[in-house]
C-alpha cells in the first residue's frame, strides 16, 4: 500500500507522488469524506485508488501514469453521499497511446505484459441498500482501457452523471447500469473505441 485509510473519516491526500506499490496506491475502507487531489499516481498491479463503503469521496485533478503492466485506476464501491471523479488524466502517453488494441476489439499487449482486457479506468458503483449516492464523473481523459468509464446506480435515490469526458482506445468507452434511480450521459467525446 502507498496510503491505507480504514475506519477513519475526513482524510485528504494531496500533492503526493505515489509509485512502486505492488497492489494499491491508495486503499480506503469505511472512510467517509475522502479527498484525493493533485497527486501523481503510478498505477500498480491492482488498483491506483480502491475505496469501498465510503461516503462522500472526491477524486480530482490527479494524473494516473500507466504502462502495459498497470491495472485499474479508480474503483469506488460507494456507500452514499456525493462521489465525484473530476479532471483526472489516465490515458496512455507516447508510443503506448492506442497500443492496447482494445479499440479494435482485441488486446495486443506482448507476451509477458499485463493481461490487458480487464483493465478499468473509472468504476463507481452505488451500493444496494445503502444511503443514496450522487455520482458525478466529469472532465476526465481515459484511453486504452477495457472499460473506460462505468457508473452503476441501484437505489431509488441514486443519481449518476457522466459528462464532458474524453475516451479513446477502449473496448467499452462509456457504460452505465441503472437498476433504480437515474443515470445521465451527456457531452462526452469517444474516439477509436470498439
Amino acid at each position: 500500500y502507498g496510503v491505507r485509510i480504514q475506519d477513519r473519516d475526513f482524510w485528504t491526500v494531496q500533492h503526493l507522488t505515489l509509485h512502486n506499490q505492488r497492489s494499491y496506491s491508495v486503499y480506503s475502507y469505511r472512510a467517509d469524506n475522502l479527498f484525493l487531489h493533485h497527486c501523481t499516481i503510478e498505477v500498480p498491479g491492482a488498483y491506483a485508488l480502491y475505496a469501498t463503503l465510503c461516503d462522500d469521496i472526491r477524486v480530482e485533478d490527479n494524473t494516473f501514469t500507466r504502462d502495459e503492466n498497470a491495472a485499474h485506476c479508480v474503483w469506488i464501491y460507494g456507500g452514499g453521499g456525493e462521489i465525484r471523479v473530476s479532471r483526472n488524466r489516465m490515458s496512455m502517453l507516447g508510443d503506448l497511446y492506442l497500443s492496447s488494441g482494445l479499440g479494435d476489439g482485441y488486446s495486443s499487449w506482448r507476451p509477458g505484459g499485463r493481461q490487458y482486457q480487464y483493465v478499468y479506468g473509472i468504476i463507481v458503483l452505488g451500493v444496494y441498500g445503502q444511503a443514496p449516492a450522487r455520482i458525478i464523473i466529469d472532465n476526465n481523459i481515459v484511453s486504452d482501457a477495457y472499460l473506460a468509464i462505468y457508473a452503476a446506480v441501484y437505489n431509488a435515490g441514486d443519481r449518476a452523471y457522466i459528462a464532458h469526458n474524453t475516451v479513446s482506445g477502449a473496448l467499452y468507452a462509456l457504460y452505465g447500469y441503472n437498476y433504480r434511480g437515474s443515470l445521465t450521459m451527456s457531452d462526452n467525446i469517444v474516439a477509436h473505441s470498439y
